[in-house]
């Protein structure tokens, strides 16, 4: 049987949740970047916006990813 019929991957199964992971991360990187900018800590209020809403991002996606690991896997057709 093709691996394409067998049922659906765990890929296909996470990829919002991997997609809001990615996005999560890249939020983290611009928290860095702002926060840790010219000369050392000096992190501002849409820095801490950054961290914020990269850290519910990331929470979220990763929830998901979670789930789609521990959903049994449907048979194919």
């Amino acid at each position: 049987m093709p691996a394409s019929q067998s049922g659906s991957s765990f890929l296909s199964r996470a990829a919002l949740g991997l997609w809001l992971c990615g996005i999560g991360a890249l939020g983290f990187v611009q928290f860095y970047l702002r926060a840790f900018g010219d000369a050392g800590f000096e992190a501002g209020a849409i820095a801490w916006l950054w961290l914020f809403g990269a850290s519910i991002v990331t929470a979220i996606g990763g929830a998901l990813v979670v789930r789609a690991a521990r959903r049994p896997r449907s048979p194919g057709p």
